[in-house]
């Protein structure tokens, strides 16, 4: 599941949160920290190699290098990653959208796969 992730602006208190980035929940047994570093590591070095156009589904290659926390909820993993940018925060939670819709579909073949029987 994929949802926009909001940040607060300071200052008067009735000015709206502005749209920072996406938060994912991930089922996942690994460790939140190890997890967030790994996606740290990637972000940096996919910007770095300018991967961005060849991966139009990875939130983390947003045109900037994006923050990126993780923490542990149960079962799932809340991956949010964000950015100061407007246009980059638009931009990854667009690809973190077409993230979750990709691997809904995969999931969905790889299920239907499953049931084939074989005569």
């Amino acid at each position: 599941m994929v949802e926009p992730h909001y940040r607060m602006m300071s200052g008067e208190p009735a000015r709206p949160a502005r749209l920072a980035g996406a938060r994912l929940h991930v089922r996942s047994s690994v460790e939140a920290e190890p997890f967030a570093e790994s996606l740290r590591c990637h972000a940096s070095q996919a910007w770095a190699t300018r991967a961005n156009d060849l991966r139009p589904h990875d939130p983390l290659l947003s045109g900037s290098i994006p923050s990126v926390d993780v923490e542990r909820h149960g079962e799932l993993l809340l991956v949010t990653i964000h950015s100061g940018d407007d246009t980059a925060a638009r931009d990854i939670l667009a690809r973190a959208s077409s993230l979750a819709a990709r691997s809904e579909l995969e999931a969905e073949d790889e299920f239907r796969a499953s049931q084939h029987t074989w005569p």
